[in-house]
């Protein structure tokens, strides 16, 4: 059964505390969890084929991350903080991903990057990838490398612009269709002759 939709403005300061809090803890669990996966999974060295195998098994996870987010929004008794941690957690795992993959690029050639990656480059390059900010104190160097980091860039606009878009209308809807009043049942009546 779907919880009734909730605003936060509309209840006492005790389930308002509750709510947040909960919704805290998951995003927190949920970030932590990823980035202790990225810490301690074996990232070995990768052929480019299996690189490209770990492409789409990554974006396949978080394509599927996004659509199970999208459906608990829908479902969701307090949608904005279920969007908020989707959009925490989503990025998180965008970034775990990448820079994984660049982590085992890295591993396989050295001569990737200008520099070897270990576990903080490889998040570190992914990030300033994310963020657009792109220092050029870590850079691809081979052709392998660039592609890789191009994906990183188109997914970056497109996929998280559409999934920031799909998310955010989802939890727009939930509430708005707790707005809609209920609907009454019609007087029953003589029927008109």
């Amino acid at each position: 059964m779907v919880p009734t939709v909730k605003r936060l403005r509309e209840i006492s300061r005790r389930e308002k505390r509750k709510a947040i809090v909960r919704s805290l803890i998951r995003g927190t669990v949920g970030v932590a969890l990823l980035l202790l996966a990225y810490a301690f999974l074996p990232l070995s060295a990768a052929t480019n084929s299996a690189l490209v195998v770990r492409v789409i098994i990554g974006a396949i996870l978080i394509i599927l991350f996004v659509v199970f987010e999208v459906q608990m929004i829908a479902q969701s008794e307090f949608p904005p903080l279920r969007a908020a941690d989707a959009l925490i957690i989503g990025v998180t795992l965008i970034l775990v991903v990448f820079a994984s993959i660049y982590l085992s690029m890295s591993r396989a050639n050295a001569a990737s990057f200008n520099e070897t990656l270990n576990h903080t480059g490889a998040m570190y390059l992914t990030m300033t990838t994310l963020s657009t900010v792109g220092y050029g104190d870590i850079v691809a160097k081979t052709q392998a490398a660039r592609v890789a980091v191009m994906i990183q860039m188109v997914f970056n606009v497109a996929f998280i612009g559409l999934a920031v878009k799909w998310i955010s209308f989802t939890a727009r809807k939930r509430l708005e269709s707790s707005d809609l009043p209920a609907v009454e049942e019609l007087p029953q009546g003589e029927p008109d002759q």
